[in-house]
């Protein structure tokens, strides 16, 4: 499947979060992810221009200034779970499952 392009909405950790965007602060849960996928590196993840990130308290978060203006690695083992849009989706908001696990 062709990936690059695409928009992927996933949920990471907290722990997740942080790693991929270098946030120091944040309430424990799952967090939302959205962004275009710009390429794979398939042993890796995701290489992903992050558009929106929500924490677990469904606030959104402003990303630091690397994460706006290149692609970040989502790591594989990062994604609790996804979903794959072709084109992107209107807001992520309908994804919000809370605290709980998607």
């Amino acid at each position: 499947m062709e990936l690059q392009g695409k928009y992927l909405v996933t949920w990471l950790t907290t722990d997740s979060a942080r790693a991929a965007l270098g946030l120091y602060e944040g309430p424990e849960g799952y967090w939302l992810l959205m962004g275009r996928i710009e390429g794979e590196t398939p042993a890796l993840g995701l290489w992903i221009t992050v558009e929106e990130v929500l924490d677990a308290e469904g606030q959104r978060i402003e990303l630091p200034e690397a994460n706006r203006a290149a692609a970040t690695l989502i790591r594989w083992e990062w994604m609790v779970g996804a979903v794959l849009w072709s084109s992107r989706p209107a807001s992520p908001t309908g994804f919000r499952l809370g605290n709980r696990r998607p």
